[in-house]
């Protein structure tokens, strides 16, 4: 199959396109194309590390790069982690934060999509991002609902024909993605002076990052994110607070300093704290 990759992105700098089963950086099959060299190539990646990016064997028939187009083929049936078919695909991309000949991060200039290979023309699927609207909807993140538990009793025989059960809502909704590697999505908080990243790390946990601007937390400041059952207030919700000595999981009974007490109802896992590369405070 004969494919074309074109980037208008960024000048003297790399882009790529690649297959995954889960629309996710890893792990997956990918091109990557140089603009500064003129050259594309085959690629596996196991993890977010560039150190992972590692030469394919699939073969990309006779490649070619010219003024921001990378030609290439891919042989049904073939791929290093990721079998190339010929027909729907979840299809990654990303291309390099300015001129670069080396693969450093991409800071968010990423994305995912659904592409079928075998389409035949009339539709042209989309690969880049909508715009965000001017007030984003708040986003959701939510486990997969747990099974039902079973009933004490049968119910009764009933002449009238059930409908179909409805399906559980799916985990999450679409939110931002996340700029922080080993994270899926973000939302900021406080108008931007907070980024509160997350992903799900298994199906009953997920793991958060809590990033401070240089300029929200002193040096002897505090950071907390917290889930309320009473319509966002303080009072009667849990909480996670942090600051440079340490992570904190607590419950707040009422507004008062000495309402917010550590509490073990909940657990926080390992939680550490650093400085971020631009002066800021990162919780994980």
């Amino acid at each position: 199959m004969e494919l074309q990759a074109t980037s208008a992105a960024v000048s003297g700098g790399w882009f790529s396109v690649g297959w995954s089963s889960a629309g996710k950086m890893y792990p997956s099959d990918c091109i990557i194309a140089n603009s500064a060299g003129a050259a594309i190539g085959a690629y596996s990646m196991t993890s977010y590390s560039s150190s992972d990016i590692t030469t394919a064997s699939y073969s990309l028939g006779s490649p070619a790069y010219s003024s921001g187009a990378a030609t290439f083929s891919r042989t049904v049936g073939t791929g290093n982690k990721i079998s190339f078919v010929n027909g729907p695909m979840k299809t990654i991309w990303a291309y390099s934060d300015g001129p670069s000949t080396t693969l450093d991060g991409h800071a968010g200039h990423r994305g995912s999509t659904t592409i079928d290979y075998s389409c035949d023309g009339t539709a042209t699927p989309p690969l880049l991002p909508l715009p965000p609207p001017p007030s984003p909807a708040p986003c959701e993140y939510r486990l997969p609902a747990p099974p039902a538990s079973a009933s004490p009793s049968p119910p009764p025989p009933s002449t009238t024909p059930s409908p179909p059960p409805s399906s559980p809502p799916a985990a999450g909704v679409a939110c931002p993605a996340s700029t922080l590697d080993g994270f899926d999505y973000q939302v900021e908080l406080g108008g931007a002076l907070m980024l509160l990243h997350w992903t799900f790390a298994s199906s009953t946990s997920i793991k958060f990052a809590m990033e401070a601007r240089a300029s929200t937390l002193s040096k002897d400041g505090w950071m907390a994110v917290g889930w309320s059952g009473r319509k966002g207030k303080m009072k009667g919700s849990d909480a996670v607070i942090g600051n440079l000595p340490g992570v904190a999981a607590v419950h707040m009974s009422g507004y008062s300093k000495k309402l917010v007490k550590q509490t073990s109802a909940f657990s926080i896992g390992t939680a550490e704290v650093a400085a971020t590369t631009e002066g800021g405070t990162m919780i994980t």
